[in-house]
């Protein structure tokens, strides 16, 4: 687990990585957390100590899921993807839909918040663009997923949307009228200009059948009145317009470590020796100088004796086997091994 602002030079490792006995693999992030800290230049180093089947996919179109005799039953499943890139949601459909029923997928999304890396992701042969990294491991994993954030509008129909791009919102231009709702109901006046310092507090919500929402971060206000997001948004699909206060976020990500002990314990009844922290890069970005409360949230739930780490993400991925697989924005994903 790479932080961006680290001189990390694959050419120069490679020849390092391939005389390993082991299986390599990894990702560059906005971020990396140890303990109660983040960091944005180091490396976080894990091994994980036992098999693992590791897959390369080069391109998110040209995966169709995994054949049906390599599927385990009791897989866990670690995935990295290139967090710009897209049909994510698309990806881990497929990822779901042929792996049966599983104790638990964790992951997040790979990428440079000031675009200084085009090869996000490497395994121990090469870099990959625009792909993705599955690892699948014979082991037990409680996963817990929270946000915190909250409806302010809604509900909305997204009647026009192509992958990650919304065109149109209640048959309205979808910027103009994301400009129009916060002008009126909140007074904020957000355009091109300053839409990403404006769209960090105001993300989309999407409603799932079961009442949950789905956070959507918008990046970009396109020429012709579209938006573009992290994620995909399906055409028809009821979304709301969220806002955020930070105490309800930070109590979120503690909502989240309790969730994945919580599930640990249900599944092999055990405490768990490992926490894996997934957290948006986004939220970091929406709570500054008090993310340092929401991580020290986190390592206070946790045990003295069980170590934290992890990555700040483009993107979060997480499902227990209970429910879909989902990628997530905004959101803190916590998973105990």
């Amino acid at each position: 687990m790479v932080a961006e602002n680290t001189l990390f030079d694959y050419e120069m490792l490679r020849p390092l990585f391939k005389d390993f006995d082991v299986l390599v693999f990894g990702g560059i992030f906005p971020g990396v957390i140890f303990e109660d800290v983040h960091y944005t230049e180091g490396v976080v180093g894990c091994s994980i100590e036992q098999p693992i089947l590791l897959d390369v996919v080069k391109s998110l179109d040209d995966f169709s899921g995994f054949p049906c005799e390599t599927v385990a039953s009791n897989d866990s499943v670690l995935i990295l993807v290139d967090g710009r890139t897209g049909n994510i949601s698309a990806f881990l459909n497929n990822i779901f839909e042929t792996s049966g029923s599983r104790r638990g997928f964790i992951g997040g999304g790979a990428g440079s918040l000031y675009n200084q890396h085009k090869h996000v992701l490497f395994s121990q042969e090469e870099c990959i663009d625009q792909g993705a990294i599955i690892v699948r491991a014979k082991s037990s994993i409680g996963v817990g997923v929270s946000h915190g954030w909250q409806p302010m509008y809604g509900p909305l129909v997204v009647n026009s949307a192509k992958g990650n791009e919304i065109k149109e919102i209640n048959w309205q231009k979808a910027f103009p009228y994301y400009q129009q709702i916060l002008l009126e109901k909140e007074k904020v006046l957000v355009e091109k200009a300053n839409f990403f310092d404006i769209a960090k507090s105001y993300p989309f919500g999407m409603v799932k059948m079961d009442g949950s929402i789905i956070v959507r971060d918008a990046i970009q206000a396109e020429e012709e009145g579209s938006m573009i997001l992290i994620g995909e948004i399906p055409q028809n699909s009821i979304i709301v317009l969220l806002h955020g206060d930070k105490s309800q976020l930070i109590g979120a990500a503690g909502d989240a470590v309790k969730q994945a002990f919580q599930r640990y314990r249900e599944l092999t009844g055990k405490r768990g020796g490992h926490t894996l922290l997934v957290d948006c890069i986004s939220r970091v970005l929406f709570l500054g100088e008090d993310f340092k409360k929401e991580l020290k949230v986190v390592r206070e739930h946790i045990p003295d004796n069980i170590p934290l780490f992890g990555i700040l993400s483009f993107g979060e991925i997480a499902s227990n086997g209970d429910r879909y697989l989902e990628f997530y924005n905004k959101t803190t994903v916590v998973g105990v091994l």
